[in-house]
């Protein structure tokens, strides 16, 4: 579908090899799906849709298709409760799951390896230093004809001494995102803190509620809600979607569905660190 290693790189950097691998892969198996959707639908040549979903801090106990059902809690009020995972079990039945795999045990480490493809004793700098020559997934889909979009969790950079944070997340393929924990950790949950392409909106402190609930701004609603409307939107294109979601990680805090509804709505949104 597309010559991959004809994309230039952004400055004279061709060390990026794994995610020309990965991005072939990615495109290769697309391919195959889309071309068998032509032959049987005869449908028009678009290339197919990307919808990457990267979920926080949680592992295969988290999942009943891996054999695990019980959460299990310290707090004696919680308790050990039992649970299923039926739509993400589908997903498994009908895709394909991976029984053997490996990843980095810290947060940026893996965000930062996704992102250009690098492992880490290539990509690292510091902490939160992604460098803008670095060619990220959101760089090749863009030069490949695609809109992007990207919602949830950054985690990526803090900017430089010359590009603010909430500037500096655009060098790396972004059409349309909104994010956390770009400028600092900042709160994603209970009244967020976010930058919403390139505009740092803090919820924190206001009064006004969350029209969609009439309850306070929640963060992963307030991603949810884009990532469909981004899907809406561009629906007649070809597009990547990079969904990297708020939950399930720490702080574990009440959520717009708790009741009763006074435990969410009067809910000290403190930050933990």
């Amino acid at each position: 579908m597309f010559n991959i290693k004809s994309f230039p790189p952004k400055q004279s950097d061709t060390s990026n090899g794994s995610i020309w691998i990965l991005l072939m892969l990615i495109f290769s198996f697309c391919g195959t799906s889309a071309s068998a959707k032509q032959d049987t639908n005869k449908r028009s040549e678009q290339p197919p849709n990307v919808v990457l979903i990267l979920i926080d801090d949680l592992n295969h106990f988290g999942f009943t298709t891996y054999g695990a059902n019980i959460l299990r809690s310290t707090h004696k009020q919680f308790g050990d409760r039992k649970f299923s995972t039926p739509n993400i079990d589908k997903l498994a039945t009908t895709g394909v799951r991976v029984e053997r795999a490996y990843t980095h045990p810290l947060c940026e480490n893996t965000r930062v390896a996704l992102m250009s493809g690098k492992q880490n004793n290539r990509n690292f700098i510091q902490p939160k230093a992604l460098h803008h020559s670095d060619i990220t997934i959101g760089d090749l889909f863009k030069r490949a004809g695609y809109v992007t979009g990207m919602y949830g969790k950054w985690k990526q950079t803090r900017g430089t001494k010359n590009i603010h944070a909430k500037d500096y997340i655009s060098e790396f393929g972004w059409d349309d995102y909104a994010t956390f924990d770009v400028v600092d950790a900042g709160q994603r949950f209970i009244n967020p803190n976010l930058v919403i392409n390139g505009k740092i909106v803090n919820y924190k402190g206001r009064k006004d509620v969350d029209p969609a609930t009439g309850r306070r701004w929640y963060g992963p609603d307030i991603f949810n809600r884009k990532v469909l409307n981004f899907i809406e939107k561009n629906a007649a294109k070809p597009f990547l979607l990079y969904y990297p979601m708020a939950l399930v990680h720490s702080e574990h805090k009440p959520t717009p569905d708790t009741k009763p509804n006074s435990i969410f709505d009067q809910f000290l949104a403190t930050i933990i660190r």
